[in-house]
C-alpha cells in the first residue's frame, strides 16, 4: 500500500475507475472491429484500400476473407490481452497498489505485449497482402 494523502488517493481511485470503463469499452470495440471488418463487405473493401491494394489486385473470396480474419486474429488477440493487462493495472491502482511489485509486473507485461505488437505488425500486413492477392 502507498502512503499518499487521502485526497490524492481519492483522485487516483477516480481516475483508475474511469480508465477501467474506457478500457472495457476498448475491449468491446476490439472484438466488434474484427468481426465488422471481415463481415461487412463495405468495411472489407475500405480495409483493403488501406493496405494500398487496388480492387483489381484483390480476390475477395470467402476463403480469402476467412484467411484474413484468421491472420488478423493474432494481433487482435495480443491487443485484447494488452487491454486486459491495462485493466488489471488500473484495478491495482484503484486498490491503492500504485508502487507495488504487482503493478510493476503488469507494466512489464504491457511493455512486452507492445513489443510483440510491433513485431507482429509487418508480419501481419505481409500475410494479409499475400492472402488477398493470391486468393
Amino acid at each position: 500500500m502507498t502512503t499518499l494523502p487521502s485526497s490524492a488517493m481519492a483522485r487516483i481511485r477516480t481516475i483508475a475507475r474511469t480508465m477501467k470503463y474506457v478500457i472495457g469499452t476498448g475491449l468491446c470495440l476490439t472484438a466488434t472491429a474484427l468481426v465488422a471488418v471481415w463481415g461487412v463487405p463495405e468495411l472489407t473493401n475500405a480495409f483493403v484500400l488501406s493496405l494500398n491494394l487496388t480492387p483489381d489486385q484483390v480476390t475477395l473470396s470467402n476463403s480469402a476473407g476467412a484467411g484474413g480474419a484468421l491472420i488478423m486474429l493474432v494481433p487482435f488477440s495480443v491487443l485484447f490481452l494488452l487491454l486486459l493487462r491495462a485493466f488489471s493495472l488500473f484495478r491495482l491502482y484503484e486498490q491503492g497498489e500504485i508502487f507495488a511489485a504487482s503493478a510493476i509486473h503488469q507494466l512489464r507485461k504491457i511493455a512486452s505485449g507492445l513489443i510483440s505488437l510491433a513485431v507482429l505488425s509487418p508480419v501481419t500486413r505481409t500475410l494479409l497482402v499475400l492472402d488477398l492477392t493470391l486468393g
